[in-house]
């Protein structure tokens, strides 16, 4: 028998210690429920049976009956620390769900979050200091992003109608593997506190849809010289052909100036999006008519500042590394596109 998701609320508890980015990896976190011998927490099934009507419990906006909310447990740090940390869960619905939003809220300290379905080999409650990376990701398993929130409350909405009537809608397969990419910075004199709540939100069951999935570019040749100003690093990447985009943001560290996606060769200027803050770039949405980039082509390009003595070159860490990706849903689509540029040009995975 087919069997309905309501909407669901999981909460983790863990207790270990955070990795930093720009100080030291003394962040425990508080213990606010029960723990195993491994630091990894689990769901807390005894608070579950104890609210019996938990399939039930709607979201404090009114979320629909079918969907699932994660709960991260509260995160302890010292006053002027620095944290970026992954917090690992599998995905408690029993069938496919058509998510149809996603949701995030974020307390005092938390500056963003980003969303991964896959990649993830810790166990489902574990917080991990070193996150996956899609640099050294096997094909079979890489991390696909799906959602970023930078503000305290921040939501993506997908549209109701592709242009034939059906709704949009991104495949989450039953239990999934994922994880939540937080960076926490206490710019406080006292100790804090902080944690994220994600709500995954899907459509009624039964209803039409047209398949959506993320369009990711991540560069791995990203080098910058010491000492330089508006040092550009691009590239070139094919897009699936008679596809549309919906949405489109891009991830950067604190040495970019601007980032840039161009419609078709890099020497263009058809500009699809642009944006100069990289703390919080902005979530770019299209409705009807969606975008198309001519000849299938879409360029990304982010302009850099090196102040220091030494070379910045790809990887994770916002305080040595850079970045240049391009985050973006188009349709329809079978699954997560990855576009890896190495020197030897960009490739779709």
């Amino acid at each position: 028998m087919r069997q309905s998701l309501g909407w669901t609320v999981i909460t983790f508890a863990v207790f270990v210690a955070c990795g930093s980015d720009e100080s030291d990896d003394s962040s425990p976190l508080s213990d606010a429920g029960g723990t195993d011998a491994g630091g990894g927490g689990r769901p807390d099934d005894a608070d579950s049976a104890a609210r019996p009507d938990v399939a039930e419990r709607p979201d404090a906006d009114g979320a629909p009956p079918r969907g699932f909310q994660l709960e991260s447990k509260e995160a302890s740090l010292l006053p002027s620390q620095e944290v970026t940390y992954c917090y690992h869960f599998a995905a408690p619905n029993t069938e496919t769900l058509a998510v149809h939003k996603w949701k995030a809220a974020l307390t005092a300290g938390v500056q963003s979050m980003e969303l991964f379905i896959g990649g993830s080999n810790e166990p489902p409650g574990t917080l991990t200091a070193a996150c996956p990376s899609i640099a050294g990701a096997s094909q079979s398993d890489s991390p696909a992003w799906v959602f970023t929130a930078h503000a305290k409350t921040s939501e993506l909405a997908f549209p109701s109608d592709d242009g034939t009537g059906k709704a949009l809608a991104f495949e989450l397969p039953a239990g999934a593997r994922g994880y939540i990419q937080m960076h926490i910075a206490n710019t406080t004199d006292q100790a804090l506190k902080a944690h994220v709540t994600l709500s995954v939100e899907a459509l009624p069951e039964g209803v039409a849809y047209t398949k959506t999935a993320p369009f990711v570019t991540y560069d791995d040749t990203i080098t910058i010289p010491a000492s330089t100003a508006n040092h550009v690093e691009n590239g070139t990447c094919d897009t699936l052909p008679g596809t549309q985009f919906w949405a489109m943001t891009m991830r950067t560290h604190k040495q970019a100036t601007r980032m840039t996606v161009k419609n078709g060769a890099t020497t263009g200027s058809n500009i699809a999006y642009d944006s100069t803050d990289w703390s919080s770039p902005a979530q770019k949405t299209w409705p009807k008519p969606f975008y198309t980039f001519d000849e299938d082509k879409l360029s990304f390009e982010c302009v850099y500042t090196n102040p220091t003595t030494r070379t910045i070159t790809a990887g994770q860490s916002r305080a040595a590394d850079e970045t240049c990706m391009t985050q973006g849903y188009y349709f329809p689509a079978d699954k997560p596109t990855l576009c890896y540029c190495i020197s030897a040009g960009c490739i779709n995975f």
